[in-house]
């Protein structure tokens, strides 16, 4: 947030403001298993900002407001993860495909809703000493392996590249981690019954394709990354005639004023 002193261009009161940020962070150490080390911050910053004056006076000319047109789009990933360090170099893949609707708010954020679907063979029943959180699953089942959810995105974009974060609900879960692990000491984040996570990035190679990235975790316990691709229908909307589209509710001059039809 800024605050200037005086808002006359050429006053020098005007170079001066007032700032003031709240950030927040999360910290993760990069490891791919899921006893890893995460941490989060926030920080608050005030000062002052000098801003000196520039000649010949800027021109501020809007930016050309973007269609809201709702896009469809939908990216394959994948990756690989741990469950903890025991796994040593043994690595496990991860698939999920995603389909979403996404409408443009302003130039530089959008919103979508969407579904995903997840396959993780980290679940494969592998007794782990050191992490008895699975301990529970005891059958290599691939039901174990596969979620299902919906999503609601919250996206910045810039240009050909956006950033945001996903919300979802799982529709299918068979893992249900329990109040009580096996020695009796309580699960402390059992959001993930229900609730996941994503920080997803994309960028648009043309109008059609794009690359993806993203992050899912539940709360701040990260599940794994995944690098992908996907593709765009840029005005999936556009492909569904609306019979009220070219009705302009002008009406016409004279004395017999009706409504015109364009």
């Amino acid at each position: 947030m800024e605050v200037a002193f005086a808002n006359m261009y050429g006053n020098p009161w005007a170079q001066w403001s007032f700032t003031m940020e709240l950030n927040g962070m999360a910290l993760h150490n990069g490891n791919i298993t899921k006893k890893s080390n995460n941490m989060a911050l926030g920080t608050v910053a005030l000062g002052l900002k000098y801003t000196p004056d520039v000649y010949p006076i800027p021109i501020k000319h809007p930016a050309e407001p973007v269609k809201q047109v709702v896009a469809m789009e939908g990216c394959l990933q994948g990756g690989v993860n741990q469950l903890d360090r025991e796994d040593a170099s043994r690595y496990y893949p991860n698939l999920s495909f995603n389909l979403g609707f996404y409408l443009p708010i302003t130039n530089a954020y959008r919103i979508g809703v969407g579904g995903d679907v997840f396959y993780n063979s980290i679940y494969d029943g592998k007794q782990r000493s050191d992490q008895i959180r699975y301990n529970f699953i005891k059958d290599d089942q691939l039901q174990n392996k596969i979620r299902a959810g919906l999503f609601l995105a919250n996206d910045l974009t810039i240009d050909r590249f956006t950033a945001g974060v996903h919300t979802g609900l799982y529709l299918f879960s068979k893992i249900q981690v329990p109040r009580y692990d096996e020695r009796g000491n309580p699960n402390g984040n059992r959001t993930e019954n229900f609730l996941y996570t994503k920080l997803v990035t994309k960028y648009k190679i043309n109008d059609y394709f794009l690359l993806t990235a993203q992050c899912k975790s539940h709360l701040l316990k990260i599940e794994y990354f995944e690098f992908g691709c996907g593709f765009v229908i840029p005005g999936i909307s556009l492909f569904f005639p609306n019979p009220f589209r070219n009705i302009s509710f002008k009406k016409e001059k004279g004395p017999n004023e009706e409504l015109r039809i364009d």
